[in-house]
């Protein structure tokens, strides 16, 4: 429904992306893996984004060795590594740590 612009999702947002249990006549409905939303929240970077974005690592529901991998690919495809933003992903990403939190 969006242009990939629109959410700055990572290239390969694609291949991750899974289709919906229901099946309809002439529409392919898929979801986006929680890495990619993850990264539009990261982009976004509002107070209840980081909130989200610190939930979903706590909780498991992004893998955050692949965040890392995929931060590198996306910093530098849209937003030519873009320092502010590997500030505000470290900030996120080693919240716990910095807490002493594990």
């Amino acid at each position: 429904m969006f242009d990939e612009h629109y959410f700055y999702l990572p290239t390969d947002y694609k291949a991750r992306a899974k289709e919906v249990d229901r099946e309809y006549r002439s529409l392919k409905v898929k979801y986006v893996n929680p890495h990619d939303i993850w990264f539009t929240k990261l982009r976004a970077f509002r107070s209840k984004d980081k909130v989200d974005m610190v939930q979903m690592i706590k909780e498991g529901v992004v893998d955050t060795e692949a965040l890392d991998a995929m931060f590198v690919l996306w910093n530098s495809h849209w937003f030519n590594n873009d320092p502010e933003l590997a500030k505000n992903y470290s900030e996120v990403r080693n919240y716990d740590s910095e807490n002493g939190n594990t």
